[in-house]
């Protein structure tokens, strides 16, 4: 008897073999899928954030993500006789705002900075001084942008919101882009009252609730006449059903 053993032969046909194929194929998938293969990844905004997923490196112009909600800004470089009647209606009507402050004023009446951020309003930086954002080169830039956070901070008390209203709503690229290496958001309006040129209050109240949209940021100034508006635009814009908050909390929220 010979030491090797008979071989033995199979004959697999071409769909026995096509089957093997596929179902090699089909176990293979299912060790893959055990084995944890990264499903496909579903990015969704945040609900709630610092700038709720709006860019720093352009201007805040709106914010529509936050639905039926209106933001009051307030540019503060002068006026302060009218910026206290200006808190007195925001009180008495359970509205808080954004008082963008430049540092000189602070500097001056760091009571009355101090006073807005007691009663609740958020404190945003308007410049260390009025000067024209693009006119200035790089080093005098951040110097106005980032060296009036401790002035605003040692004055008012509190942290300031990190957004940057530029002197003039003068901004460029650059600007913009300066302001975001800084942290800030530069921020601009929907809805200008162009109170500083001391339109009737009747012709202020007109530029802000008729064309009242979604996320709008309204700016004013501490001026007679728009204290006079203030009671009736704060009125008209709740009878179109709009939620009157700060602008960085508007930022930070979606629709309520």
């Amino acid at each position: 008897m010979s030491g090797r053993r008979g071989l033995r032969v199979f004959v697999v046909t071409r769909r026995e073999l096509l089957a093997a194929v596929l179902t090699a194929a089909f176990l293979t998938g299912l060790c893959l899928g055990a084995l944890g293969t990264p499903a496909r990844r579903v990015s969704a905004p945040p609900h709630s954030g610092p700038g709720y997923g709006i860019p720093r490196d352009q201007p805040v112009r709106e914010v529509p993500s936050a639905g039926k909600a209106v933001a009051l800004t307030v540019n503060v470089d002068w006026g302060n006789e009218e910026l206290v009647q200006m808190l007195d209606v925001l009180d008495q009507h359970g509205v808080k705002a954004t008082f963008f402050l430049t540092g000189r004023w602070a500097k001056l009446f760091p009571e009355l900075a101090r006073e807005i951020a007691a009663r609740g309003h958020e404190i945003g930086n308007h410049g260390l001084s009025h000067a024209h954002p693009t006119q200035l080169g790089r080093d005098a830039l951040v110097e106005l942008i980032q060296g009036n956070v401790p002035v605003l901070r040692e004055a008012a008390g509190v942290e300031p919101v990190p957004l940057f209203a530029p002197p003039y709503g003068e901004q460029d690229a650059r600007v913009v882009r300066t302001a975001a290496e800084l942290g800030h958001w530069t921020t601009l309006w929907t809805l200008d009252t162009i109170d500083w040129q001391e339109p009737p209050p009747e012709t202020i109240v007109e530029r802000v609730v008729p064309r009242a949209r979604d996320g709008a940021i309204v700016l004013m100034h501490p001026k007679p006449q728009t204290v006079a508006a203030l009671p009736r635009i704060i009125a008209g814009l709740r009878e179109k059903g709009y939620r009157l908050v700060p602008l960085w909390q508007m930022m930070q929220s979606g629709p309520a």
